[in-house]
């Protein structure tokens, strides 16, 4: 991309979330491409990888040189913690294999310390890379995993990658994958929806969508997905209950809760969103 414009989105995020999105961005712009957000979320600090551009009532970023990727042996202290404390498990324990809480659960079957050990180094490596926005090098760690590490948890993350890196085909085979190693779990079925919804394919999307419903009755951004997708075929009703759905199930989260499998969404802003949609919907 020459161009994007993402202003007033990112102060609704974590720092830790606005830099995932921030990488995302820099590695979707050409050489010398351009960031617009607004004045209030300019950050030295979160947009080292940019050339600052000061205008009046906004803050421009160029895409400048980009440094190397840290090392797995670099990258943040809570993975050496959490290797250290797998090294000290006793007995069976589930192996994390989404970088942040508010993804998916781990689905890992229980793996004994010795033979976790064994796949600390390529997985580690793996969810570094992942976080950084290197995404085509994270699928490459993590097929690398040996064939113990291949659990539904680990095909979502390489699935989220390939999707990341506009690879939409192969990022659905390995949801499809990890659908195949756990078909009762919600997150997946949205996950694959998503992108079925990117590959254009909505009748399925829509399906995926209320399958992941059917399976967590209290799946915000499912409801959600669904409201957009009558919204756009012109069906009012039908949209407008799965907004109210939505705005019943965000009423047990504050404002500043980060909602599950959202990549980072807070409630406040999803409600915000459902708000303005409602508006415009009774507006019709």
């Amino acid at each position: 991309m020459d161009l994007i414009f993402c202003r007033n989105v990112l102060m609704y995020f974590s720092p830790q979330r606005a830099t995932k999105v921030i990488h995302s961005f820099h590695r979707a712009l050409v050489d010398s491409g351009w960031l617009f957000v607004s004045a209030v979320e300019a950050s030295a600090e979160l947009f080292y990888q940019f050339l600052p551009e000061h205008s009046a009532d906004a803050v421009l970023y160029r895409k400048a040189e980009r440094p190397e990727p840290q090392s797995a042996d670099s990258f943040p202290r809570e993975l050496e913690r959490w290797s250290s404390a797998r090294k000290e498990t006793a007995s069976f324990t589930p192996l994390p294999v989404f970088p942040t809480e508010h993804l998916p659960e781990p689905y890992a079957p229980g793996l004994l310390a010795a033979e976790a050990e064994e796949l600390l180094p390529p997985l580690e490596e793996g969810l570094a890379l992942f976080e950084q926005g290197y995404y085509a090098e994270a699928v490459a760690k993590l097929k690398g995993c040996s064939e113990l590490a291949q659990t539904p948890g680990i095909s979502a993350l390489v699935a989220r990658a390939c999707a990341n890196s506009g690879k939409l085909a192969e990022a659905r085979q390995w949801a499809e994958k990890a659908i195949s190693e756990d078909k009762l779990n919600a997150a997946l079925h949205y996950l694959r929806a998503t992108i079925l919804q990117e590959q254009g394919d909505i009748e399925q999307a829509v399906a995926a969508f209320k399958r992941a419903l059917y399976l967590e009755p209290d799946f915000v951004l499912a409801q959600f997905a669904l409201g957009n997708h009558a919204s756009r075929q012109g069906n009012l009703r039908e949209a407008g209950k799965h907004f109210t759905n939505a705005m019943a199930l965000l009423a047990a989260y504050q404002s500043d809760a980060l909602l599950p499998h959202s990549d980072g969404l807070a409630a406040g802003r999803l409600r915000a969103l459902i708000e303005s949609t409602q508006l415009a919907l009774q507006a019709k």
